[in-house]
């Protein structure tokens, strides 16, 4: 199965949605229902990254977890940032490793950059976050690179600003 955590937020919506369309089976992990349209076609868990309670019932029945969850910039909320991206990033890494999850995607933010030194960007560019949500989601990186030197299988992405039809 594969767990989309903040499944019923705009991207998180859209990977389930494709996931779907692929016939995988589908478990969204969110504060929030997802909308009408998936529902019926997707097993649900309400639940915060925060709580490991919560995340151990949904993470044991995955395979993939491809972690979405985030506080974004909009909430300008620096404790946030830090509970939400990095408190929750390292209890779903913990737990996605001791129940052997194959793989987790980390979306993280090409904030980390901040403002670079020139374009365009590559995985060697040194990233110099110059907020608190590119700090936070670095820290994020940096917590998925020690779990998959124990042994997770992790992907992170970097994408810019997700925008599109409906978005904002």
């Amino acid at each position: 199965m594969h767990l989309v955590t903040g499944g019923s937020g705009y991207f998180g919506e859209i990977l389930v949605k494709n996931l779907l369309d692929e016939n995988h089976k589908v478990a969204i992990f969110d504060l929030n229902p997802p909308s009408k349209e998936i529902l019926d076609q997707v097993t649900f868990y309400k639940g915060d990254v925060r709580n490991k309670e919560s995340l151990k019932s949904s993470l044991k029945m995955a395979d993939y977890v491809y972690h979405n969850v985030a506080q974004v910039p909009l909430a300008k909320n620096n404790s946030l940032f830090l509970d939400v991206n990095v408190k929750g990033t390292k209890n779903i890494c913990s737990i996605a490793l001791q129940c052997g999850i194959k793989k987790l995607i980390y979306t993280s933010s090409s904030a980390i950059y901040g403002i670079p030194d020139s374009n365009p960007v590559s995985e060697k560019t040194t990233p110099i976050p110059s907020e608190s949500y590119g700090k936070a989601k670095l820290k994020g990186e940096k917590i998925c690179y020690e779990y998959s030197k124990r042994g997770l299988p992790i992907t992170i992405i970097r994408p810019r600003t997700i925008l599109g039809h409906g978005r904002l």
